[in-house]
């Protein structure tokens, strides 16, 4: 693996050792913490560190990017789903794009250990991937 998850809770961490442990022949090129999207310049009357440090600050983070020749999955991991998470879902893909300009097709997964009825169902609805860790 490229790296370590560094910014998931500890709750969220476990579900992503629990998958690594259990598909040991998942072996894309893993990203974690990948920003996205333009974050928040405060403007030229700021000092170049600070405009730097609020951009870097206010970037959406994407919990694993997972790359293979053909695909590329955007990956949200959380203990429990929520409609954060689902939104989540709704927007990485658009920023990741604008963000990289990726040829692959884009697919974004849903990882969580989890999740009330209502969600549950609309994510049945919709179609969402998801991976349920146990």
């Amino acid at each position: 693996m490229n790296s370590r998850p560094t910014r998931l809770s500890p709750e969220d961490r476990e579900l992503w050792e629990i998958f690594e442990r259990d598909n040991p022949e998942f072996a894309p090129d893993i990203k974690f913490d990948v920003r996205v999207g333009e974050g928040f310049d405060p403007g030229p009357s700021f000092a170049e560190e600070i405009r730097r440090d609020s951009v870097m600050l206010t970037q959406r983070r994407i919990d694993v990017v997972c790359t293979w020749p053909e695909k590329i999955w955007l990956m949200e991991i959380t203990h429990t789903a929520s409609l954060r998470a689902i939104g989540q879902m709704e927007v990485y893909p658009f920023l990741f794009m604008q963000t990289f300009r990726a040829q692959q097709p884009i697919y974004v997964v849903l990882m969580y250990r989890h999740c009330d009825a209502d969600l549950e169902r609309y994510i049945q609805t919709k179609g969402l991937n998801t991976v349920q860790i146990l």
